[in-house]
């Protein structure tokens, strides 16, 4: 994936509940990036790839891809990149940041699917915006949270998933 995900979700509710505590969140909320130039990286190599923007939400994009595509998509915990902001957002309110980080939607970053011949001929530019965060598996076309030692310790589930226009309910 590229990016940080939850972050755009946690601007809104910076905005809307007029905390001014994250900052970055705020902009990112206000001015998303687009990843045009990884996207289209991806595409020039001509090689075989799945990928979805995660605007409605890390764990929507993960699920739309695995269904899509009849396997599993494992996502290990560990591995996925987290905001200093989201961070210090759930040690304030003693939670995970995990609802956000799969939840949150509207960071119109990148997931993507990829053999490692794919990986490895990425330009350097285009594969720093990446972090590796999981793996693909035979299986029924669904998500899992992989948490420590490898166990599937969370189905992603698209009823959690960010909605547009929905109940407004904020982080």
């Amino acid at each position: 994936c590229t990016g940080f995900h939850g972050l755009s979700a946690l601007g809104l509710s910076d905005l809307e509940q007029g905390w001014q505590r994250y900052p970055q969140a705020r902009q990112r909320h206000l001015r998303p990036l687009p990843r045009l130039r990884e996207g289209q990286a991806l595409a020039a190599l001509g090689l075989p790839f799945a990928m979805a923007d995660s605007s409605d939400g890390l764990a929507d994009a993960c699920l739309k891809i695995a269904g899509a595509s009849g396997v599993r998509l494992v996502v290990e915990r560990a591995a996925l990149p987290v905001h200093q902001e989201l961070l210090a957002y759930a040690g304030a309110n003693g939670c995970e940041p995990d609802g956000l980080l799969l939840y949150g939607g509207e960071d119109f970053e990148l997931v993507a699917t990829l053999p490692a011949a794919a990986w490895e001929a990425l330009p350097h530019d285009a594969k720093a915006a990446f972090t590796p965060i999981g793996r693909v598996e035979a299986g029924p076309g669904d998500a899992w949270l992989v948490g420590e030692g490898g166990r599937l310790s969370e189905a992603m589930d698209l009823d959690k998933a960010f909605r547009h226009f929905g109940s407004g309910e904020g982080p």
